[in-house]
């Protein structure tokens, strides 16, 4: 009986580990995205204008 509730208790903390994780990669890969639409054509070092 203790066994499956070590178990199970490690098992839950793993799995919210690994949520947050994921859910730390998402916001990261949208906060990257909005960054690059807002930043896109205001860089000094752009040389794409052919200005």
């Amino acid at each position: 009986m203790d066994n499956i509730v070590v178990i199970t208790i490690i098992a839950v903390f793993w799995l919210s580990g690994l949520l947050m994780t994921w859910s730390m990669c998402i916001v990261a890969a949208r906060a990257d995205r909005r960054m690059e639409e807002r930043g896109r054509g205001c860089r000094p070092d752009d040389t794409s204008h052919g200005e």
